[in-house]
């Protein structure tokens, strides 16, 4: 049914195309997690779900349910993803939208906001994840506290000047040479990064 339904076009009889919703609606309500871990296993790339449907196992007790909606179904928008956030949720089903393919910068703050380290961190190794200037900003001075995050940002595909400089005064030696080797920083930057890592080889010695 899982699969049919979203086939049916408004040329077909009204009333089948009812009853194959009801009967989705009626699965997505099974006492059975694995019942509905199904249901939302075959919709979650499916472009023409029914929308309410996809919000309600987006929002299931059940990870196995939740997960592969959050992270995959095109039906969520950044609205109902940010709704979904503000209304509270676990941390693996915020890791689930920090995972997904396109990850708008709204969302994106959302995520930070909630100050869920293990969802950052996932929505950091996301490089397909838009995260603003500033918010980048925020996560590099917590980042002090937080080493999870140091290796995330040192990668991530855009990087600002002023987070690399301030990155190089406190992340591992080994950070320290990719953001030496980084393309992306200006010459002042790449200064500011090699005398760091001159000046700890000699307090090494």
């Amino acid at each position: 049914i899982a699969i049919l339904a979203p086939k049916l076009t408004a040329y077909e009889v009204d009333r089948v195309q009812s009853y194959a919703f009801q009967a989705l609606e009626i699965l997505a309500s099974d006492q059975l997690a694995n019942v509905r871990t199904i249901l939302a296993e075959t919709l979650k790339d499916v472009a023409q779900a029914p929308e309410e449907l996809i919000k309600k196992l987006a929002c299931d007790s059940e990870l196995s349910v939740a997960t592969p909606v959050l992270e995959n179904s095109p039906v969520l928008t950044d609205e109902a993803l940010l709704e979904i956030i503000s209304n509270g949720i676990s941390s693996g089903a915020l890791g689930a939208i920090s995972n997904r393919a396109s990850v708008s910068s709204s969302v994106s703050d959302a995520i930070v906001e909630t100050h869920d380290v293990p969802a950052i961190t996932t929505l950091l190794c996301n490089d397909s994840a838009q995260i603003r200037e500033e918010t980048l900003d925020q996560l590099v001075d917590q980042s002090r506290e937080i080493e999870e995050w140091q290796g995330p940002l040192v990668h991530r595909p855009v990087l600002s000047n002023n987070a690399a400089q301030r990155l190089a005064e406190f992340v591992a030696d080994n950070l320290m040479d990719t953001l030496k080797g980084r393309d992306d920083l200006n010459s002042e930057t790449l200064h500011v990064v090699r005398k760091e890592v001159s000046r700890r080889l000699a307090d090494t010695h």
